[in-house]
């Protein structure tokens, strides 16, 4: 078997940023120096050397999603998942530790947040801890 044929579909890049002497290699610099532009001029398309060509606007965490990813995971957790999602099992510690984050959560913005913000995390909560009682309730019957 031919070894060049073997290698020539192998390539190897070294991407660490220093040489052996603890310097840092030139080609490394300009790299992160055109990805630091990147990232200030995010509608511009990086030039040439094979990266990727698409803008990615990576759209922000606002604080009323993410509220709501931690109660829809507290409401899984109760086994209130949609039918397909295999939903039907109950861990109830691991929602009391979904509730009791989202009540840290609360405590720690207190002042923070906006009308609608406050609001929402207060209604989310009471609906949770009811949901939470009545499942618990019902185990312990």
């Amino acid at each position: 078997m031919d070894n060049q044929k073997d290698r020539s579909n192998f390539k190897v890049t070294d991407k660490r940023l220093f040489d052996e002497e603890g310097e840092i290699r030139e080609h490394r610099m300009k790299k992160n120096n055109s990805a630091n532009r990147q990232e200030e001029e995010p509608n511009t398309v990086p030039d040439g050397d094979g990266e990727s060509h698409q803008n990615h606007q990576t759209k922000q965490v606002e604080f009323s999603s993410f509220v709501l990813s931690l109660a829809t995971t507290a409401l899984v957790q109760m086994g209130e998942g949609p039918q397909e999602s295999n939903a039907g099992t109950e861990n109830l510690d691991a929602a009391r530790q979904m509730i009791d984050i989202l009540a840290m959560l609360k405590e720690k913005t207190t002042g923070n947040l906006n009308a609608d913000e406050s609001k929402l995390i207060t209604d989310i909560l009471y609906e949770l801890r009811m949901k939470f009682v009545s499942k618990n309730k019902a185990i312990q019957l």
